[in-house]
């Protein structure tokens, strides 16, 4: 008996020493879905369909590690554990006849009517049964799983009674010092009690959500009063829920400013506290399939605000020594489209396919990049933003085949072929085939093939062009030419490194020889083109520069190998976009100084100064922005996939530029 005690005092021991920091749960939740329109709907199923289990192995299958389910806690008409209709109210009470408080006086000065308490309130146990049964599904797969308090219901008994304001055409307004505004905060405290009574020996990887979006009706003050109050709650009711980690966010404002409303001494009460934003910006894109927001195509204004906004959330978080989840963010579908068989198109259009791919790609890899966790939104087959297709339910049918609108997924984990306008060479390693951002032309009766190669490449695949014919007359560089798409930002008065591996094979012996020029706008004949470069029968790395001095609107990288028959190889294209004036290009600054170089996931500094550090691919593309605080620190560089980057900071006026590695 003694020995058994030991080991669990000793089990006991090691799970306090192991408990995580609110900072190291964000980073293991990463990348992340919501399951919405579920439990949040008045009944499950209504909105979306009804979730089984398949849907967490779905989730966890594609690499996401997180699941936010929003659940609404009034109204009622449930689905039981068993999939059976239960018509009982999700939350009851002892009252009679007062289940939704509506026997108490909205008016000001009726408090004293009430001498209630939250004991007169209760979760349906069999309600808090299938909420059980859907997070031990997601919680069986190794997601991190947030309880999200979300509903219509939640707004219409609630929320909407904290704004004076018609709301739809109704009026829910409740006066503060009114008998009915104490009973439904008493209500809302004991349906806290009881999730925080459910899930208290649950892992730490179960977070709580304490509200969704109180900010539109309810004013700072009143959303930090609440929050303080749950928390309360939740570490009142012991076990885990001492150290569970919560989500809190702020008020007097909406989207990403929202953040920055959370008042520091609610910060500082609780070291377990995650703050929590959305970002639907700008909406006119966002819910274009809307009638009245026409906006098809994501602008690179608007990606450059949510850089800028993501930065400034960064700061603020390492300002107050709290982290962020960004618990949703997403766009309508492509063209408006129903995926849900039995649906129909909308009327009114819908986000370009390329555009929808790119902002879920380009938001969640400033996230990321900002040591955000998020949840992407996602609300099934039956929504106007979709993701997860929702096959899980054996009565869902769909327009495309799979589980998941493939591109949009796979943008989110980081992965897949889609084009950016933010790099001068799209898909650099022909990885996503050649017809992925590459195209070949043939002039004056020249021809030739265009295909990819695994047997002869340098790594993975690679580009093969086959010349079988030279051109009639004039024959030349000019006459073959291998194109990339236009880039159409501002590159006067910067230099172009472009790197690449090539080979050749004659079958004569001829030398082989190629150019590389880069065209300059999209119309006209102005050139900067290289030397004349030979292959030879084995992969070279090549490399040279271009200075471009003047403004055009596009360029496009090409390559010229029309000179002689035989077969010419490309891969692995590499570009470093710099100021011509660096000549401080990766000069070493005794008073800032980066290391180890190569690193694995932290990057030390040492400065003597705050710095705004900009990190770039080695393609020349904005990945994040960093604020370094003075002397000696680290920054985590988890995020970066291995490889070369570029650092650019501000030292006294000058721009610097060093370049780092990760291994």
């Amino acid at each position: 008996m003694k020995k058994n005690l030991l080991i669990f005092l000793t089990f006991i021991s090691l799970n306090v020493l192991a408990q995580s920091t609110s900072f190291e749960i964000v980073e293991e939740m990463g990348r992340g879905i919501n399951l919405g329109n579920v439990l949040s709907a008045p009944i499950e199923g209504n909105w979306a369909f009804s979730v089984y289990e398949e849907y967490f192995d779905q989730v966890k299958d594609e690499g996401f590690n997180n699941v936010r389910i929003p659940v609404d806690f009034f109204g009622g008409t449930f689905l039981n554990a068993d999939y059976t209709v239960n018509g009982s109210e999700r939350t009851l009470s002892s009252l009679s006849n007062c289940d939704d408080n509506s026997c108490f006086s909205e008016l000001a000065g009726t408090q004293n009517q009430y001498d209630g308490s939250p004991d007169d309130y209760y979760v349906n146990p069999l309600y808090l049964d299938r909420l059980q049964q859907i997070v031990d599904w997601s919680m069986s797969k190794g997601l991190v799983t947030i309880i999200d308090f979300h509903g219509a219901k939640l707004k219409e008994n609630f929320l909407y009674t904290f704004d004076q304001s018609d709301i739809n055409g109704v009026n829910y307004y409740s006066d503060p010092t009114s008998a009915k505004r104490i009973a439904d905060l008493n209500k809302f405290k004991a349906i806290w009690r009881d999730i925080a009574e459910r899930f208290k020996d649950y892992p730490e990887t179960l977070l709580f959500e304490v509200f969704n979006e109180p900010y539109f009706w309810l004013s700072a003050n009143e959303i930090s009063t609440i929050s303080s109050d749950i928390i309360n709650i939740v570490r009142s009711s012991g076990s885990n829920n001492e150290s569970r980690k919560i989500i809190i966010t702020g008020g007097d404002t909406n989207s990403w400013e929202v953040i920055f409303q959370i008042p520091n001494d609610l910060i500082n009460s609780d070291p377990n506290l995650i703050a929590t934003f959305h970002y639907y910006q700008p909406m006119s894109f966002t819910s274009s399939m809307q009638e009245n927001n026409n906006n098809f195509n994501l602008s690179q204004n608007a990606k450059n605000q949510i850089m800028q906004r993501f930065s400034q959330i960064n700061s603020w978080s390492t300002t107050n020594n709290i982290p962020v989840y960004l618990g949703e963010f997403g766009a309508d579908n492509e063209n408006g489209i129903n995926y849900w068989i039995g649906g129909s198109n909308g009327a009114f259009g819908g986000p370009n396919p390329a555009d929808r791919i790119e902002y879920h790609r380009h938001i969640a890899e400033q996230a990321i990049s900002n040591n955000f966790s998020f949840s992407a939104w996602c609300a099934g087959n039956k929504s106007t933003k979709t993701i997860s297709l929702r096959t899980d339910n054996p009565e869902s049918e769909n327009v495309i085949a799979g589980n998941w609108v493939e591109e949009v997924k796979d943008a989110l984990l980081g992965i897949g072929c889609y084009n950016s306008e933010d790099v001068l060479i799209q898909n650099p390693d022909f990885e996503c085939g050649i017809n992925n951002g590459w195209n070949l032309s043939t002039f004056s009766g020249a021809q030739a093939n265009f295909s990819e190669t695994e047997t002869e490449s340098y790594e993975g695949k690679s580009a093969r062009i086959e010349v079988t014919e030279l051109a009639s007359s004039n024959s030349g560089f000019n006459k073959v030419i291998l194109n990339n798409q236009e880039y159409d930002q501002d590159l006067s008065g910067k230099t172009i490194n472009i790197k690449f591996n090539a080979k050749s094979n004659s079958n004569n012996n001829e030398s082989i020889s190629i150019k590389i020029r880069l065209k300059l706008g999209s119309s006209g004949n102005n050139y900067i083109v290289s030397d004349e470069l030979t292959l030879s029968s084995e992969y070279n790395l090549y490399e040279f520069e271009f200075d471009i001095d003047e403004t055009y609107d596009a360029h496009k990288l090409q390559v010229l190998c029309g000179n002689a028959i035989g077969e010419y190889f490309f891969d692995n294209f590499e570009t470093i976009i710099n100021d011509q004036s660096f000549s401080n290009y990766d000069e070493i600054l005794h008073d800032v100084i980066f290391f180890p170089i190569p690193f694995e996931n932290n990057l030390y500094f040492n400065s003597n100064q705050n710095l705004d550090v900009s990190i770039y691919s080695i393609d020349g593309k904005l990945i994040s922005i960093l604020k370094l605080q003075g002397e000696t620190g680290k920054v985590n560089l988890d995020f970066l996939e291995k490889g070369v980057y570029i650092l650019k900071y501000l030292v006294e006026g000058v721009n610097y530029y060093k370049r780092i590695i990760k291994n």
